[in-house]
């Protein structure tokens, strides 16, 4: 299939898309993850003095407290709020990575296959991809970063890309070409139709918002 046919392809498969099967459904990574979030919230394994095993569900709650609210302005200019329960949802359908902070000039989503190693090896992408947990990175150089904040709009901008990567053939591709993708486009190419940054933030995250805008309007 040559770019154009792939591109025209991919523009059809999201115009199916809606806001109700944008998610798809939860892996069973995701919930075996979310089975050991809850266990280690028990009382033997976490209190104000220890916390036994950390798990990503703690490094969502470090950002995002119980019953907090946000807002911010995405490209358009228009005004987005959520809270936390409804980023929770939206983290848990996204199979919950891990958040990190690293001293890079950009924030990024790492899949699974990088869950060892940022630059993984065959072994260690192996490992990943049997035992990984993905991770959304907050880049601590990136302007406009403050340390400590949630940073609401940039965990929902990120986990766009998990979308892609939970469902890669819903936008012709497999996890192995997106990843290849990834590489070669290092974080570029935002502009330009088709490439992996594109479809993650022109097309993929403006569903998100409405869907998080739709959320707000049940509640």
């Amino acid at each position: 299939m040559n770019g154009n046919g792939a591109h025209s392809n991919i523009d059809s498969l999201i115009a199916q898309a809606n806001i109700n099967d944008l998610f798809g459904e939860r892996s069973l990574r995701g919930k075996v993850r979310e089975f050991f979030g809850d266990v280690s919230e028990l009382p033997i394994f976490e209190n104000k003095y220890y916390d036994v095993f950390r798990t990503p569900l703690d490094t969502f709650q470090e950002r995002f407290p119980e019953g907090s609210r946000f807002g911010w302005r995405d490209e358009s200019g228009d005004w987005v709020e959520t809270d936390t329960a409804t980023l929770y949802d939206l983290w848990r359908k996204t199979d919950a990575p891990r958040l990190e902070e690293r001293p890079y000039k950009r924030s990024m989503t790492a899949p699974r296959e990088f869950a060892f190693s940022d630059r993984p090896n065959i072994l260690q992408q192996a490992l990943g991809s049997l035992f990984g947990t993905p991770r959304m990175i907050y880049g601590t150089k990136t302007p406009g970063y403050f340390p400590g904040m949630g940073g609401p709009d940039v965990l929902v901008s990120e986990l766009a890309h998990q979308v892609m990567f939970k469902n890669p053939e819903k936008y012709g591709e497999t996890r192995k070409s997106l990843i290849k993708k990834m590489k070669g486009e290092g974080g570029k190419a935002y502009d330009v139709p088709g490439s992996v940054e594109y479809i993650t933030h022109r097309e993929i995250e403006p569903l998100i918002i409405d869907w998080l805008r739709e959320r707000k309007g049940e509640q």
